[in-house]
């Protein structure tokens, strides 16, 4: 039994990992700011683009938080970082955006 385990290559090592991303919140990289062009822009995101390498990230900010940010590597597909609970940890990773169990997050009292 063991014999026949023996000549199947090791699937784990083939997986491709995606390394991790850091997020640095350091001014003096090179970045570029995204305006709204809504008149509402309480509640529009502020999105801040910036090359890492070959990477591009691009951070979601409303009033000054940190909840969103979408990585797209140089090869494969784009994939998003979420905070969801508000603690300014990314905690949650998805392909898409269009995760039908994402749930409102509104603040009604913050101090």
């Amino acid at each position: 039994m063991l014999v026949a385990f023996a000549g199947l290559p090791n699937l784990q090592a083939e997986e491709e990992t995606l390394p991790p991303v850091t997020i640095d919140t350091r001014d003096d990289l090179k970045r570029s700011v995204v305006p709204n062009a809504s008149s509402d822009e309480e509640h529009e995101p502020e999105v801040v683009i910036r090359k890492r390498g070959k990477n591009m990230v691009e951070e979601y900010r409303i009033n000054g938080r940190l909840y969103k940010v979408k990585v797209t590597p140089e090869i494969g597909p784009p994939y998003y970082m979420l905070d969801t609970d508000g603690d300014g940890i990314m905690d949650q990773r998805h392909d898409k955006l269009s995760d039908p169990t994402s749930t409102p997050q509104w603040v009604l009292f913050s101090w």
